[in-house]
């Protein structure tokens, strides 16, 4: 997967790894079976904190990961992204304009209660950290307007998924009882 990479002079031999990674899965064709085992990797690699910093340099492309590919690239890419939402250092990347309007993207289209799911976690994450203020803005940070409109928008969209889930309970379960 490693292939002859630009030198990263100012980085240990891990984290060029991450780096060259991260190049890689976004250069392969789009939902190829190599990409979405790169993003695997990545998933992996943010399990813990020591590796947000480079990745969230790749951002955008894993951005236009979550437009343009399927399902499968989606959920991947998501839950490496609630990984980030777990570092509370994550929060102003996750926040970006670019990334907030992808998030909401996915409730307008059809998709899947796992990257619902995942992205709804994503936004208590953020939330929960946003609550500790373990993230301080600056004014110039963000549009506060933006981000109470999708919060609210997330939060209805919450809501009435809850309803669909509650009101598809298991067959099997009545049946038991």
């Amino acid at each position: 997967m490693i292939r002859l990479a630009p030198p990263y002079p100012n980085l240990n031999m891990i984290q060029t790894y991450v780096c060259q990674v991260c190049e890689e899965t976004l250069a392969y064709s789009l939902d190829s079976p190599e990409q979405l085992s790169g993003i695997r990797m990545v998933r992996h690699l943010t399990t813990t904190t020591d590796y947000h910093t480079l990745v969230a340099k790749y951002m955008s492309g894993f951005l236009s990961l979550l437009a343009m590919g399927n399902t499968k690239t989606r959920f991947h890419v998501l839950k490496m992204l609630m990984n980030l939402s777990e570092n509370p250092v994550m929060t102003k990347e996750l926040l970006s304009a670019e990334a907030v309007s992808e998030f909401m993207s996915l409730f307008n289209r059809k998709e899947t209660n796992d990257n619902i799911q995942v992205v709804l976690t994503m936004f208590e994450n953020i939330g929960n950290n946003i609550k500790r203020e373990s993230v301080l803005f600056t004014d110039d940070d963000f549009s506060l307007e933006s981000l109470i409109s999708a919060f609210h928008e997330v939060q209805e969209f919450a809501k009435e998924l809850q309803g669909k889930t509650d009101g598809q309970k298991d067959p099997e379960a009545d049946r038991e009882n």
